[in-house]
């Protein structure tokens, strides 16, 4: 199978980032990541007024393996998902997502030096869905300065070669999504399924892959 992508990172708004910060690592085992750079308190380059708010705006980070983070944490009304990272495996990879983007239409602006910087990233382009989240498309994300080890979790997560999980989208623009994932990401369909939620209500969700992971993405 051919192995060009896989989730580097998620980024989400929550209103309380305390709680949320104590559900992930008592709950779901997951340690504190290295702190956001791109800040001056933290040693890392100023940014100016074109960085976006979804990097000035990190107030924590959480990792489940070695990468220096994996979940990006803000403080915000959403209670949702803002900014997924894909990673690509390698430079030519990167390259042919990029082009893959551009001739499907979603054109992908590259990222500042102050947010690649705050990524952890050696290289960053970025795009919107149309399920509505800031998609990034990188390389290199760093490792953090010590091994993952979690009480909660002691044989540590499976991330080695398949990144950090999947990620999951409702969206009502299924099928520009859709295309998004194939034509523009480059994944292939991996499965399927319909379901009757409630009478007259339906939903249908497709999984897509991109490594040996059953699917890094899915669209309901």
């Amino acid at each position: 199978m051919r192995h060009d992508l896989e989730v580097a990172y998620l980024g989400v708004e929550v209103t309380d980032p305390d709680a949320f910060g104590r559900f992930c690592a008592d709950t779901i085992g997951l340690i504190a990541g290295n702190p956001p750079t791109g800040d001056p308190a933290t040693g890392g380059p100023a940014h100016d007024a074109t960085d976006r708010d979804v990097i000035d705006g990190v107030v924590s980070t959480w990792r489940n393996d070695d990468r220096i983070h994996r979940l990006l944490v803000t403080s915000g009304p959403a209670d949702d998902a803002t900014v997924v990272g894909f990673e690509a495996t390698t430079n030519e990879a990167f390259d042919d997502v990029v082009a893959r983007l551009t001739g499907a239409g979603f054109a992908p602006h590259p990222g500042s030096p102050a947010e690649v910087a705050a990524r952890g990233v050696t290289r960053m382009v970025r795009t919107t869905a149309p399920w509505g989240v800031e998609v990034e498309v990188v390389t290199g994300l760093a490792d953090a300065d010590q091994t993952f080890a979690s009480s909660h979790v002691p044989g540590g997560f499976v991330t080695e070669g398949v990144g950090f999980g999947h990620v999951v989208f409702a969206t009502t623009a299924f099928d520009e999504s859709c295309r998004f994932a194939v034509d523009g990401l480059g994944m292939h369909r991996s499965d399927w399924l319909e379901m009757e939620l409630a009478p007259g209500i339906n939903l249908e969700v497709w999984f897509f892959h991109c490594n040996e992971r059953h699917h890094t993405l899915a669209l309901a």
